[in-house]
């Protein structure tokens, strides 16, 4: 007995094939990003054939530090944030299913340590000149991290809303401070910077208040001629940019150390010195 198929059959039959065929998947470019920082897969799962079909996703992990399900991540979401545990190599796996078609694309996601959040500037031992500015500096991570900077004048152990800085929150990892001359000489001065969301903090070496200018650490100004006004940018010469204290004519930096100035794309080394 033969068996009759019609074209109308082999047509959908087809139609069906072409469609499966057409499913694509992408888990994303591999990339790197640091410990702490937010994170979302940038899975994609689709048929242009068929936009509205219901594909099945889902995540495996194939190597990596464990992530666990529900606390780390959450597998089935083909778009989800992922809260990595530890440092180092993850290589994900995702899978798109759609009717008997498979399909499988693969991303590795490398996860460097955070960088560690404290005061870098004030340091242990270094005397302000009251009434003078000093530049505080921290590091953060996430670097926009909305922050709040206070004073301790007895050795870390308070840190009053009399001695707060930061009138309110500042997103930044510096801050031009003008060291008040109601305050008096003193040797247990502590920088506390708060996290504004949150209870972290970091703390600065102890350091001293002077009337005495002589005794006092400064930031050293160098006055920059601007030849015909233009972009100007000064970095130091390990690649760390300096304060522009005023529109294109000086900048903050440590006496003889050498900085790298750039105007219009041109670029010239030179050493500052004191003045």
């Amino acid at each position: 007995m033969k068996r009759i198929v019609s074209l109308a059959m082999v047509g959908l039959f087809c139609l069906s094939v072409s469609s499966m065929a057409a499913l694509t998947v992408s888990a994303g470019k591999d990339t790197t990003t640091r410990l702490g920082l937010e994170f979302k897969l940038q899975g994609v799962a689709q048929d242009p054939e068929q936009p509205d079909a219901d594909i099945a996703t889902m995540w495996t992990q194939l190597a990596g530090p464990t992530l666990t399900a529900d606390v780390h991540w959450y597998p089935d979401a083909v778009g989800g944030q992922v809260t990595f545990p530890a440092p180092g190599v993850y290589r994900l796996r995702l899978e798109g299913k759609l009717g008997n078609v498979t399909k499988y694309d693969t991303v590795v996601v490398t996860v460097n340590d955070s960088i560690p959040f404290k005061v870098l500037k004030p340091t242990e031992g270094e005397k302000l000149l009251i009434g003078g500015k000093y530049t505080i500096r921290w590091q953060i991570d996430p670097p926009q991290t909305s922050v709040v900077v206070a004073l301790s004048i007895d050795g870390g152990a308070s840190f009053p809303e009399s001695l707060v800085i930061t009138p309110e929150r500042i997103t930044a990892d510096t801050l031009r401070w003008t060291i008040p001359s109601t305050l008096k000489p003193n040797d247990e001065c502590q920088i506390m910077v708060r996290f504004y969301i949150g209870n972290k903090k970091a703390y600065s070496g102890i350091f001293s208040l002077t009337n005495n200018p002589n005794a006092a650490v400064r930031d050293r100004v160098i006055n920059l001629v601007p030849a015909s006004g233009g972009k100007l940018e000064a970095y130091s010469v390990d690649g760390r940019r300096l304060t522009i204290l005023s529109p294109q004519n000086s900048v903050s930096a440590k006496s003889e150390s050498k900085m790298m100035i750039i105007r219009n794309d041109k670029t010239a080394t030179r050493k500052v010195n004191a003045r």
